[in-house]
């Protein structure tokens, strides 16, 4: 009886653990993992597509002055540093939001928590 109780628990383990290893896998191929230096290499375009293609919400107050090129190479890229923490050297709040919605792209993209 007792041969049987450790049999059935050891299997629930065996079970548990290989749910949680399936599901980090699957986890980390929900989002293109890039790293810094990959990022700021790109174009504006193509910095502010894998933005946009991972969740980033672009202010609409911030579209109502400006055309998405703008954004991509005025805001996004040009102050690019600041941007992924959050920051922005302009002092309206629609690009504060901005920055933050950035940062926390930012984060996805590059796997951070």
């Amino acid at each position: 009886m007792k041969k049987n109780k450790y049999k059935i628990i050891i299997c629930l383990v065996i079970i548990i653990l290989s749910a949680v290893v399936v599901y980090k896998i699957v986890e980390t191929r929900k989002t293109a993992k890039y790293t810094y230096e990959q990022l700021n290499a790109l174009s504006a375009k193509e910095l502010y597509e894998v933005f946009i293609d991972n969740g980033l919400k672009v202010d609409e107050e911030l579209k109502t002055y400006m055309s998405d090129e703008e954004i991509a190479s005025i805001v996004l890229k040009g102050q690019f540093d600041s941007m992924i923490h959050g920051n922005t050297s302009c002092s309206h709040y629609m690009y504060k939001r901005f920055a933050e919605e950035v940062e926390r792209v930012y984060k996805l993209l590059v796997g951070v928590q």
